[in-house]
């Protein structure tokens, strides 16, 4: 979205309140860059709670810290995160009279959390995703559903699918087959369903287990075990052609996609899964990575039987275990073709160049209002 913005003639700055990235330091310049978007942290370490609340929200202090005289002057639209954006940011906007946009990613589902609907970080959020953001106007979605949402609140929407920048992903290795590498990356909490997926896998039987080998990556197998309700039979089952490695970082996760044949995902159809997109999806097509997917969010404009990704019916073990089959039945021809059908697809569809054009239109409109 920044890059869009910038290529629309806007300078922009991005203020994080999280350490500054080393891998963005420029020793010439003396700042923190990625692509001339220039990176300022307003994080201070050591605080209080409170304290930490405080710092994340005061809008004054922050520009004040991070933005010279000149700089606050020549503000002309505030963007915020769906979480960073609060009441004292909507004031302040309106005292100062700048536009306000928001970029929304999510919106929860009760179950998510702890007592459900009853949970208080549930509560505030479903309230400020109801009623606060409306009132900023201008709101870039990322799924249909969100987009429709803030449209019947009469809200300036702009739809956009999680941004990539295509040329950063590492080209795919086409390693050959068998085995079908399947990699997982990322949380196992309550969002996606993993353990339906690995009970897919504990179905195949004994000469199908030998042609496959599974990568999870953001957990270690003891945690597997004690957060799935049946993971440690699923683990023994599925014995040495299941590897956990554990929390890794965003370039190895990269090394992983470039050496995988399928990324697979399964999450449940319910308003948090309607309201998100999976940004692994991107990430995966851009690695020329095919995806084994149930169809949330918007997948079904984007993945296609057989061309990028292979499409599991229903959320259930026997369903996955279908697709996991319809992967193995692949010849290396077949699956060359769905790799360079995913990468195409994420050229076309997901990197950030597609956006350029209307977004500089929305941004443009934004500010003469």
């Amino acid at each position: 979205m920044a890059l869009s913005m910038q290529d629309a003639g806007y300078k922009v700055i991005v203020l994080t309140n999280t350490l500054a990235n080393k891998a963005y330091y420029n020793k010439t310049t003396g700042q923190y860059a990625y692509k001339n978007i220039e990176y300022r942290s307003y994080y201070k370490p050591n605080l209080s709670r409170f304290k930490r609340i405080i710092n994340r929200y005061d809008i004054k202090q922050i520009l004040k810290s991070t933005l010279k005289p000149t700089e606050r002057k020549n503000v002309c639209l505030i963007v915020s995160s769906y979480k960073n954006y609060s009441i004292i940011l909507r004031l302040f906007s309106k005292r100062y009279k700048l536009p306000e946009l928001v970029d929304v990613t999510e919106w929860h589902s009760s179950f998510q959390f702890n007592f459900g609907r009853f949970n208080l970080k549930y509560l505030l959020h479903d309230l400020k995703n109801r009623f606060l953001i409306p009132k900023a106007k201008n709101v870039i979605c990322v799924s249909k559903y969100l987009e429709n949402y803030y449209k019947l609140r009469k809200c300036n929407t702009f739809y956009l699918p999680p941004p990539i920048v295509i040329n950063d992903y590492l080209p795919h290795t086409l390693p050959h087959l068998p085995p079908v590498t399947f990699f997982y990356a990322g949380s196992i909490q309550k969002k996606d369903f993993i353990e339906i997926a690995l009970a897919g896998f504990a179905m195949l039987n004994k000469a199908e287990k030998e042609k496959i080998k599974i990568i999870i990556a953001g957990c270690d197998k003891e945690t597997l075990k004690e957060q799935l309700p049946n993971g440690k039979k699923l683990i023994n089952n599925l014995g040495n052609i299941l590897s956990v490695v554990g929390r890794i970082s965003k370039d190895e996760v990269e090394q992983y996609l470039s050496k995988s044949h399928f990324l697979f995902l399964l999450r449940p159809v319910a308003r948090y899964s309607k309201a998100g997109f999976p940004s692994k999806i991107p990430e995966a097509l851009a690695s020329g990575v095919p995806v084994i997917v149930n169809l949330t969010s918007d997948l079904g404009n984007f993945i296609f039987e057989f061309k990028n990704g292979i499409i599991v019916n229903k959320l259930a073990a026997k369903e996955f275990a279908i697709a996991v089959r319809k992967a193995l039945g692949l010849t290396e021809e077949k699956f060359t073709t769905m790799s360079n059908n995913a990468h195409l697809s994420a050229k076309e569809n997901f990197d950030y160049t597609n956006y350029n054009q209307t977004m500089e239109k929305y941004l443009n409109d934004i500010l003469s209002a």
